[in-house]
């Protein structure tokens, strides 16, 4: 190996070493090697996997993580156990999005309610024969992911306003990459937003952190 290879090899080193990016995989994988395999492979099926299939997976994972689960109103207790990290904060603000899709739209202060007294419940045969749209599965988000869309609700409460804008942005109503989110900043690069984007989940982090018994109390 000549003199240029080797000074050609030093600064690609350096170069990676220094990358926000690369260390936060690179400590992520030396402190919990399976916790970030398990991240990457939800990374690939939120790619390959349509938005209700990719998160019955993550239901699934869960149930897998804790088969004791009873939903309760310790469960976010559970679901921390010490401190907050920016991986379960990412996570859960996926979920939390989700949630917010599935949730029904809230009823107008003026809305007439007096129809839905002549509504007749609808029979399992009903349902078996038909061919309409209520013979379709209606997907319910459960209490454990209702639960945790309640700790990022009062969590966002207490972040900046830019904290809460960019996170908000990101996740909400749909997960979005940082070149499609570039189009809302168009002063900042798509590595730029990625940057700011760790950095708003480390701030937020250290909120809850701070006291992380008043959001899951």
């Amino acid at each position: 190996m000549d003199q240029n290879e080797k000074i050609k090899k030093v600064l690609s080193k350096f170069v990676k070493n220094r990358s926000f990016n690369y260390k936060l995989a690179k400590d992520s994988r030396i402190k919990n090697r399976k916790q970030h395999e398990l991240k990457k492979q939800i990374k690939l099926n939120q790619k390959n996997l349509s938005k209700d299939r990719f998160n019955q997976y993550l239901d699934s994972i869960y149930k897998a993580q804790d088969s004791t689960y009873k939903p309760d109103s310790t469960y976010k207790a559970k679901m921390i156990t010490s401190r907050l990290t920016i991986d379960q904060l990412d996570r859960f603000l996926q979920i939390a999005s989700w949630v917010d899709n599935k949730l029904p739209n809230p009823i107008p202060k003026n809305s007439p309610s007096m129809f839905k007294i002549l509504e007749l419940p609808i029979t399992k045969e009903q349902l078996k024969n038909s061919d309409t749209p209520l013979a379709r599965p209606k997907i319910i988000p459960t209490s454990k992911q209702l639960s945790i869309y309640e700790f990022i609700l009062l969590l966002m409460i207490d972040t900046k306003p830019k904290t809460r804008e960019l996170l908000y942005l990101r996740n909400f109503p749909h997960r979005k990459s940082y070149r499609a989110l570039k189009r809302l900043y168009l002063d900042c690069s798509h590595e730029k937003l990625r940057y700011l984007y760790n950095r708003a989940l480390i701030d937020t982090c250290e909120i809850a952190n701070k006291n992380l018994k008043k959001y899951l109390s």
